[in-house]
């Protein structure tokens, strides 16, 4: 398990030789070696005319194009048969669409790190960058059609850059915007992307599905094949970091009404739940009740650190806005008198009475969330 983090290591060790590797030309755009280079790898419909970013913010992570494998057909099982391999603790990122409630586990995910996948007749992609701690889903239903992603192997800021089928431009994965080709400066719209325990979903979501691992692939599903990277430095990351916080500390990235604001994770302590203003109109709630195992500590997931995943909701305006208090082990607003699960629904008994608009947000190692947004404002509780 151990093999390609040593890999991971030694391409640490030699990343100014493969920084150099990268030529460009005064204004940042790739020479024609550059270029044809790629194109030998493969990047023959990418426009390297078209892009965003300097070239040489773009290195490559070391596997090709797909040598982390996106799953493109995904399939599922029930809870109760995912239940048999999934242990309660470990986390899941949640799609939520009524009463279709699909589970994807980061033991899958860690080793994919895309996954392609249909509501009705849209597609949307659930991503996961290890070297980022970053959970994203995004919708990538634009211009009248779906469209397929990869992992192309590249990396910005130690963050995954992914690719569509389409044009084969490359789109940076914690932002969701494309930096290379012909859709460049194009945004995927993300969607809600809970991470909660699988126990938190068990409960929740009885009827729901789960990613199964019976993907095609040969991986040890429950093994991380990051052992200790949070006491590391981040992989291939040539920018600087930021000094408020350290490098691999957890951060909630929060995007509002075009803005973003950053909440460290530490904050919350042992906060259940916790509420924040952003604006005069607007205060978000931040639930705190489904701790989960790490993805990235101990060789196992299952046995790695606990650490805390919180969900984010929009309060409710003027009179009906909520005020929760936790008791018994349960959430419960003062003002309806309801029980609040993690995924922002209230009930009275076995009935739900209510629920709450998400917020996007994400929880980010903080050098890659304040890479791309550094003038992010800063919360505190």
């Amino acid at each position: 398990m151990k093999i390609r983090w040593i890999v991971l290591m030694i391409c640490l060790f030699l990343m100014p030789a493969l920084v150099g590797a990268q030529e460009t030309t005064s204004d940042g755009q790739p020479d024609a070696k550059e270029v044809i280079r790629w194109k030998t790898e493969g990047w023959v419909k990418t426009n390297f005319a078209k892009t965003e970013v300097p070239f040489d913010e773009i290195l490559s992570g070391g596997p090709p194009r797909d040598g982390i494998p996106p799953i493109y057909s995904p399939k599922f099982v029930s809870v109760k048969q995912a239940s048999a391999w999934l242990p309660d603790s470990e986390p899941v990122i949640v799609f939520q669409d009524g009463a279709d409630s699909r589970a994807y586990p980061y033991r899958v995910l860690i080793w994919h790190e895309i996954v392609n996948d249909t509501k009705d007749d849209k597609s949307f992609i659930v991503t996961f960058c290890p070297l980022c701690n970053s959970a994203i889903i995004y919708d990538t239903h634009f211009e009248g059609q779906n469209h397929i992603f990869g992992v192309s192997g590249k990396l910005r800021n130690s963050d995954m850059v992914m690719w569509d089928h389409t044009t084969e431009s490359w789109w940076q994965q914690l932002t969701g915007k494309a930096i290379v080709g012909d859709a460049t400066g194009t945004q995927l719209k993300m969607m809600p992307s809970p991470s909660i325990s699988f126990g938190a979903f068990k409960k929740i979501s009885p009827q729901g599905k789960v990613l199964a691992q019976r993907t095609g692939f040969d991986r040890p599903y429950g093994q991380n094949p990051y052992v200790g990277y949070e006491m590391a430095y981040p992989f291939l990351f040539r920018g600087e970091v930021d000094d408020r916080l350290p490098a691999l500390a957890r951060v909630i990235g929060i995007e509002w009404k075009d803005q973003f604001y950053t909440l460290p994770l530490s904050e919350l302590l042992e906060k259940k739940w916790a509420s924040v203003e952003l604006d005069d109109d607007s205060e978000i709630i931040i639930f705190n009740m489904t701790p989960a195992n790490s993805a990235l500590d101990g060789a196992s997931i299952a046995q790695s650190t606990i650490v805390d995943h919180v969900t984010i909701f929009q309060n409710r305006p003027g009179s009906k806005r909520l005020e929760f208090v936790w008791k018994n082990n349960k959430l419960l607003d003062t003002t309806d008198q309801l029980e609040w699960n993690a995924l922002g629904q209230g009930y009275q008994g076995s009935e739900m009475k209510g629920s709450l608009d998400p917020v996007h947000y994400g929880i980010h190692f903080a050098f890659a969330w304040l890479a791309f947004h550094p003038d992010s404002t800063f919360l505190k509780l």
